[in-house]
This record gives structure tokens, C-alpha cells and sequence, in this order.
């Protein structure tokens, strides 16, 4: 694939749409900290005058290349909320963006609201405001003067309260027995979408703490854990790369059996390092009620 410059293409096009007031790149390619390559897609904020007209279809999104695929598949009024003017009429806000890939394999997700969605910004922050880090493309009414400058610490991981750890640790170990049953009724699909939910959900969220307790709260684990590979451990990711199985029952009981032990250390190790207290008695109870099932499950499938 031959790259093109996608925010350089959008911002000439905004140039002559008059609807377009505000056009900004957001997130990895407009953050210095995060490396970008050819698959990482441009994230474009559109603020415009009226909405009706992105609603009506996508022919304008054929400015940009031949689509191959894109999400929603028919235009779409999201994030809505309604709101009454001084004179008693209605006015409906929301978000009319689009996610496109191109058949060059470009891909643009588009946020496109109505300019005075970032009234909400100069209210609460005094300016534009996106601490993911953000580029703008064009501005033509001074919108984005007295926007805020970006730290890129929006999403670090932040120390959970207790009652946020207490919930994450006792819902990993009630979902986890799911796991167990579904290997004893030989439900190996089941079985691995509850692991897969457990691994995003609570695992995820303690190896995040982890991760924060080691670097000062100062880690960002990426959506659904996409960066923790370069972030952790060489030895932790190798014990991490055993939670995954495949279709085989005994590979997905050992993945289970690991995901709970890792989920019981290093949650273990985070409360003491921020000061709550581990339920040592349930991690110890539904591991050896996982071990019993397991047991049931060998005699009768050997």
C-alpha cells in the first residue's frame, strides 16, 4: 500500500465545504509519544453547522477513495442528546461520524458533530480540549484559540478505589466457575468466550494495575490491552501467553487454571501496594472449586 496524506486531503476538502467549520486530527497521529505505521488509521473530528446533511447519505465520503468496507453501514445519528432552545424548540446534538477503510487501506474514523458541541469545552475547560492529543487541520471561526494543550495522560491507568477493586476481584472469581462448568459439559465455545470476557474485563484491569503500581501510575495499556505486550514483563507476557487455548479442553482448563493464579498475585500484590485488603479466603475457595469440577471433568472425559 501507498500511504497518502488522508488529513492533508480531508482539511483541502473542509476548505470548500461550508458546512465544516472545525476540522482536528485526534489521538495516535496527532501523539508524539505513540508510534504510528501503515495500518494506523486517521481520527478526524468534524464540527459543523448542521448535521441533515451526513445524515442524508455517503456520497461524500467517495471524496476520499473507493470505499471497501465501513461501519455503521448506512448513515446514523449516535451519541444523541436533545436539548431546548431560549425559544422553546427542540435541537437534537449527536455524533454522525463514520469509520472508513479504502481500498488503498487507508482508514478514516470521522466524529462528526455540531459546532456547538464545543461550547461544552470553552464552558468546562476554557478551550477545545482532547488529552489524547490532538493536531487542528482548520479552524475557520477561531474556535480552537483558547484550546488546552494536550498531556497524553488521559488514559493512564489511575489506582482503584476499593470498592472499584473489590468488584473487579470478586466478579473475576463468580465468573470464572462458568469457565470450569463449561469444560465439564464439553461447551469449549462458551468456555472461551467466558475466558475471553474474563481476560478483557477483570484480568485485564488488575494486570493495568499492575502495571500502574510498577510505573507510577503512568502506564496506558491501550484499548482492550492492545499495547501490554510491550509494556510488561518478558517473563509475566510469557505466563500471559498461557491463558490463551485453543480448541482443546485440558489446553483450556490449563488456561484457566493459570489466568487465576496470575489474576490472584498480582491482584494480591496491588492491594498491598494501595492499601486494601485481598479476599485471600475466596481466591483460595473457588480455586480449589474450579479443582474439584476439574477433577469430575477428567473421570468422566478422559
Amino acid at each position: 500500500m501507498t500511504p497518502r496524506d488522508i488529513a492533508a486531503a480531508v482539511t483541502e476538502w473542509a476548505r470548500h465545504e461550508d458546512n465544516v467549520r472545525v476540522a482536528i486530527l485526534t489521538s495516535s497521529r496527532a501523539d508524539p509519544t505513540w508510534a504510528v505505521d501503515e495500518l494506523s488509521d486517521y481520527d478526524i473530528e468534524l464540527f459543523v453547522r448542521d448535521l441533515e446533511p451526513f445524515l442524508e447519505g455517503d456520497a461524500w465520503l467517495h471524496t476520499f477513495g473507493e470505499i471497501l468496507v465501513k461501519d455503521p453501514y448506512k448513515p446514523e445519528l449516535t451519541e444523541v442528546t436533545i436539548t431546548s432552545r431560549p425559544d422553546g424548540s427542540r435541537q437534537v446534538e449527536g455524533n454522525a461520524g463514520s469509520m472508513v477503510i479504502f481500498t488503498d487501506g487507508e482508514r478514516i474514523d470521522f466524529g462528526i458533530m455540531l459546532v456547538s458541541a464545543l461550547e461544552d469545552d470553552l464552558q468546562t475547560h476554557g478551550g477545545y480540549f482532547n488529552d489524547m492529543g490532538y493536531r487542528v487541520l482548520l479552524d475557520k471561526d477561531g474556535w480552537t484559540s483558547g484550546a488546552i494543550a494536550p498531556t497524553y495522560r488521559q488514559f493512564d491507568t489511575k489506582p482503584p478505589t476499593e470498592e472499584e477493586f473489590l468488584q473487579v476481584v470478586h466478579g473475576f472469581w463468580w465468573d470464572i466457575t462458568y469457565v470450569a462448568k463449561c469444560l465439564y459439559r464439553d461447551q469449549v465455545f462458551l468456555g472461551q468466550r467466558m475466558l475471553n470476557t474474563l481476560r478483557h474485563g477483570p484480568f485485564l484491569s488488575v494486570v493495568s494495575w499492575h502495571l500502574g503500581m510498577l510505573n507510577g501510575w503512568r502506564n496506558n495499556p491501550g484499548a482492550l490491552g492492545k499495547n501490554l505486550k510491550e509494556q510488561l514483563a518478558p517473563q509475566l507476557w510469557s505466563e500471559l501467553e498461557v491463558t490463551f487455548a485453543g480448541p482443546d479442553a485440558q489446553d483450556n482448563a490449563r488456561a484457566m487454571f493459570k489466568m487465576a493464579e496470575i489474576f490472584g498475585r498480582l491482584a494480591s500484590d496491588v492491594a498491598d501496594h494501595v492499601g486494601h485488603k485481598y479476599p485471600n479466603e475466596i481466591d483460595r475457595g473457588v480455586t480449589a472449586y474450579l479443582t474439584r469440577i476439574q477433577a469430575m471433568t477428567s473421570r468422566t472425559k478422559p
